[in-house]
């Protein structure tokens, strides 16, 4: 994994595997996961009438998109079991299907991405 560190940008041997392979096993995962899904329910659970800009249905989707690739392509369940004991309501309450529809707009072009991985992510905490 050195290539980082080289000034060239054509290190072959970074790859998404050995990317969350890193991750996974990272002490601060933890603390990450807790601060991530900590601002995504401060702007889940605003108002029920206030729905998400366009700004913040972007961060949703990029957000839970990393969330859904930590837990699809983590090699081992750590990432899946922290995410079901500690976050296991905000999944089922807060961060489903449901919920961000009523969050969002339909019109923004990235709402049915959004609302597809939010249903990945809960088919697999759930």
């Amino acid at each position: 994994m050195h290539c980082m560190s080289l000034t060239s940008w054509n290190c072959t041997d970074l790859t998404l595997e050995i990317f969350i392979k890193n991750i996974e096993y990272s002490s601060s995962l933890k603390i990450f996961l807790k601060s991530l899904i900590g601002e995504l329910s401060k702007i889940v659970n605003s108002s029920d009438t206030v729905l998400l800009s366009a700004k913040e249905t972007i961060i949703f989707y990029k957000s839970f998109s990393v969330l859904l690739i930590l837990v699809e392509k983590s090699n081992s369940t750590s990432v899946i079991e922290y995410l079901k004991s500690n976050f296991y309501e905000e999944f089922k309450y807060y961060f489903n299907e449901d919920r961000i529809r009523l969050k969002t707009y339909n019109h923004y072009p990235i709402s049915k991405d959004l609302l597809a991985v939010v249903k990945k992510l809960q088919r697999n905490i759930v």
